[in-house]
């Protein structure tokens, strides 16, 4: 009867120390699981941001590629205009040419007619 009471004294003290371990077991599982929530929170945070950042950085390239057309676009402009620019230069330095050349004609026109005239 004694080793019946111990038996039963041992099994009653290893049953709650059995549900001490599982207590302390679903703590632990418990931390964990809302460790892994908070990580996953923290991870689908952190893709969002890389994604959002990914879409910044192919439209900052976007912009810097608008940017560099443009600025070729400005510079081939800017090559027709000097183009134009040294065009008109050199049909003003014919136009005064022809108009000193009709000057100088005039001139001689009037001294040969002024000398007709005596």
């Amino acid at each position: 009867a004694a080793a019946a009471a111990a038996a039963a004294a041992a099994a009653a003290q290893a049953q709650q120390n059995a549900a001490h371990d599982l207590e302390g077991a679903r703590d632990d599982l418990e931390h964990a699981s809302r460790r892994v929530i908070t990580l996953t929170g923290s991870e689908s945070s952190l893709r969002q941001q890389v994604e959002t950042a990914a879409k910044r950085a192919e439209a900052l390239k976007d912009e810097a590629i608008a940017a560099a057309d443009s600025l070729r676009a400005s510079r081939a402009e800017s090559r027709e205009l000097l183009e134009a620019l040294e065009a008109a230069e050199a049909k003003h330095a014919t136009l005064s040419a022809i108009l000193g050349a009709s000057k100088t004609r005039e001139a001689e026109l009037v001294h040969d007619f002024d000398a007709a005239r005596a």
